[in-house]
């Protein structure tokens, strides 16, 4: 496995020592590697990169994390975060995302791997049953062989059969597809399992591996033929994905890049702060007559001279309710640091300026609320779950500071993973940190700066 970093400065020859000048002009055809300077390449995507025996982490740009364990944790979190994204924005993703599973590419060594992993645990091992006369089963009764073979007693003319012949049901372990299939889900499992986040018990190492089953071009006729003879769709699907599975990987060698990931990871960050939040702003928006939001959003249009569109363009990342509180929250995928006398990669003076407006818009349409107002950056950093670093106020549109606030990305990511969201506890501790921190002269600990046009 090799771990990169998103966005980090990387010397040329570093790479091409690393990853080899083939794959690294495949990057550059996907953009995913840029060039910075003449001699040094970014990579701008998080997430799991595959091409013929190189498996490539890149991590995003705010990981600190040198331990080689710890990469590869984090790694297998964010393809959980992957997948749970895609599944639930398939309809909607854009052509940033790399998605897994893509059901017309089958040439994915990723895609696949998932595919079968996945197939795996709802359906086992691929079995093709064989049928079996028996005497006297438990199982189905053949009324044509009873009729045909068993000798009935007759009790006022009516037949009664006290045997009778039964068809038995067994898979055929000798099936050869069988074997290749136990061969595909253990290399699969074993070279992506963990990476793809499977933890799976019933593993069976082959007995006969793909050398002494023949030729590859011969088990996918094999398979081909098995084919002709199977109507079920789950069997179809899975023996289609093995033929394809051994043509990449054995016949014509065509592995092609295989991605998962983003090269945006910044809507990542926005739609799990929004899920982990509970973002209310659909709910609160309908609260407000068309007249009462175009009055107030005319803000805008004393800041943005050349702006055009609908109002709902300009509305926060999040707004949650919380007892007599409306939290405005911002995310960004800034990779922020405090610095002496400021920060470095702060918010530039729009993102601020939105931030103070957002907050006079709900302050008005919504009287009777008070406002928590922060920008919510990405830490793997801090002890705790969140963390104010400090606070920004342009001072022509705000009478209270904006803050800046930490938000240790695995904490939100297991929450988003597990579907859930942040508890009232969280929310409350949350608020009342925010509120505490826009009213103090000094934050304790933390930066803070004031922005200038």
């Amino acid at each position: 496995m090799i771990f990169l970093q998103e966005l980090v400065p990387y010397k040329k020859n570093y790479l091409i020592n690393l990853l080899g000048e083939e794959l690294l002009d495949l990057l550059f055809h996907e953009s995913i590697c840029q060039k910075k300077d003449e001699d040094v390449f970014t990579i701008n995507f998080v997430g799991l990169i595959a091409y013929k025996n190189i498996t490539i982490s890149v991590l995003p740009k705010y990981s600190t994390s040198q331990d080689e364990k710890l990469k590869f944790e984090n790694t297998i979190q964010l393809i959980k975060v992957f997948k749970k994204y895609e599944k639930a924005n398939y309809r909607k993703l854009t052509s940033d995302f790399y998605p897994l599973n893509n059901q017309s590419d089958y040439n994915s060594i990723l895609g696949l791997s998932d595919l079968f992993l996945r197939d795996f645990i709802y359906f086992g091992y691929y079995e093709r049953e064989i049928s079996e006369i028996i005497d006297d089963g438990e199982d189905e009764i053949s009324w044509e062989d009873t009729i045909s073979d068993v000798t009935p007693y007759f009790v006022n003319k009516q037949p009664f059969y006290l045997n009778t012949k039964n068809i038995e049901y067994n898979s055929d372990e000798s099936n050869v597809v069988t074997v290749i299939h136990q061969n595909i889900i253990y290399e699969c499992y074993m070279r992506y399992g963990g990476l793809l986040g499977y933890e799976l018990t019933n593993i069976i190492t082959p007995t006969a591996d793909f050398s002494s089953l023949g030729d590859k071009n011969y088990l996918i006729t094999i398979i081909k033929k098995e084919m002709q003879v199977v109507f079920n769709d789950q069997q179809v699907r899975i023996l289609n994905a093995m033929i394809h599975y051994l043509d990449v990987e054995y016949v014509n060698h065509k592995k092609e890049l295989s991605i998962f990931g983003t090269k945006r990871f910044e809507y990542i960050w926005e739609d799990i702060l929004k899920k982990v939040f509970n973002d209310q702003k659909d709910k609160i928006r309908k609260m407000v007559s068309e007249s009462s939001w175009m009055k107030y959003t005319a803000l805008w249009e004393n800041y943005i001279n050349d702006s055009i569109g609908h109002s709902d363009e300009y509305q926060p990342d999040i707004i949650t309710v919380h007892d007599d509180f409306i939290m405005i929250l911002d995310a960004k995928y800034y990779n922020i640091k405090p610095v002496e006398n400021g920060f470095k990669g702060s918010p530039g003076i729009n993102d601020v300026a939105k931030q103070h407006i957002y907050e006079a818009i709900y302050s008005e349409l919504f009287k009777e609320y008070s406002t928590a107002n922060a920008l919510l950056f990405p830490n793997d950093d801090i002890d705790n779950s969140y963390k104010i670093i400090g606070r920004v106020n342009l001072g022509l549109l705000g009478k209270l500071p904006i803050v800046l606030y930490y938000i240790k990305a695995d904490c939100v990511f297991d929450t988003y993973i597990k579907g859930s969201k942040f508890g009232e506890e969280i929310l409350a501790a949350v608020i009342s940190e925010i509120s505490a921190a826009r009213t103090r002269k000094s934050i304790t600990g933390s930066s803070q700066f004031q922005s200038k046009n």
